[in-house]
């Protein structure tokens, strides 16, 4: 069992093939202990980065102890989800997979021509169904990239959580590097319905790299408030231009466990990059 668990982790974490190619994804119900074991083997980062504006809804995440995952098509980049088809499926593959509904609408050997135009229209439809049902929540492996925080911490306003990843692996169960691409991927749902999906929901364009992006995805749970462990909020990184003054940075603080580190990120006076500070709570 040790080395089947081994091998699930390896092709989990680092079998990813290049575009227009299959990536291969497992999905168990113990996914839980695989990504534990990424992390051990460092085919996963052991601490991931989330930057947040500070803000009352980071507040109730704090203190009511969730993650937020998003719908995937809420998110900023246009391109989220964009693919392209495979265009060789035969007939007979087509009739096979064909749901029930739209069989009824092309129901025998005469409408093959018919059904074949249409084809790929009802895959797309059917693809894009499937995606609505996903929740993410996005991490980065940076704490210090000036992008980042301009874009997603407000400025340099807000803060950026520190996460311990195999504590979060108790509460989420499937962990997805993002890649970056040239060109849209090409996807066969047909044969890998799942793997397309996850696919999608972790592939971005080129320009997005600098992020080094980590999702955690719930494939079949479309709730958006996820409990975690709080012991797998390891510090919290104060931005360089947050109000310490302000109600919510105190009440922020206040709010944190006793456990979790307090870190000021502080802009070095030598190059374009951010230092740090830090004490306990």
């Amino acid at each position: 069992m040790g080395f089947f668990l081994y091998l699930c982790t390896h092709i989990l974490c680092t079998c990813i093939e290049k575009r227009n190619t299959l990536y291969i994804f497992v999905s168990m119900y113990n996914t839980h202990e695989l990504i534990k074991i990424g992390v051990a083997r460092k085919d996963i980062p052991s601490t991931l980065f989330k930057y947040y504006r500070l803000d009352e809804n980071l507040l109730h995440s704090i203190r009511e102890g969730y993650l937020w995952f998003n719908s995937f098509e809420g998110y900023n980049d246009p391109y989220e989800g964009k693919f392209n088809l495979r265009n060789d499926y035969t007939i007979s593959e087509i009739r096979r997979w064909l749901p029930t509904e739209y069989g009824l609408l092309f129901p025998s050997p005469d409408t093959d021509e018919l059904l074949k135009k249409n084809f790929p229209k009802i895959l797309r439809s059917e693809i894009r169904r499937k995606a609505k049902e996903i929740r993410v929540c996005c991490f980065s492996t940076k704490w210090n990239d000036l992008l980042m925080w301009a874009h997603y911490a407000d400025s340099y306003k807000g803060v950026c959580l520190v996460f311990d990843v195999a504590e979060l692996a108790d509460s989420l169960s499937y962990i997805q590097k993002v890649h970056y691409e040239e060109e849209f991927d090409v996807v066969d749902y047909l044969h890998n319905q799942q793997e397309t999906i996850v696919q999608m929901v972790c592939t971005k364009a080129k320009e997005w790299e600098y992020e080094d992006e980590y999702r955690f995805i719930n494939t079949n749970n479309t709730a958006h408030k996820v409990p975690i462990k709080m012991s797998a909020l390891r510090a919290v990184i104060i931005g360089c231009k947050c109000n310490k003054r302000g109600k919510i940075y105190k009440e922020l603080i206040a709010s944190l466990p006793a456990s979790v580190e307090i870190i000021y990120s502080i802009p070095s006076v030598k190059a374009y990059k951010l230092c740090k500070r830090s004490h306990k709570v």
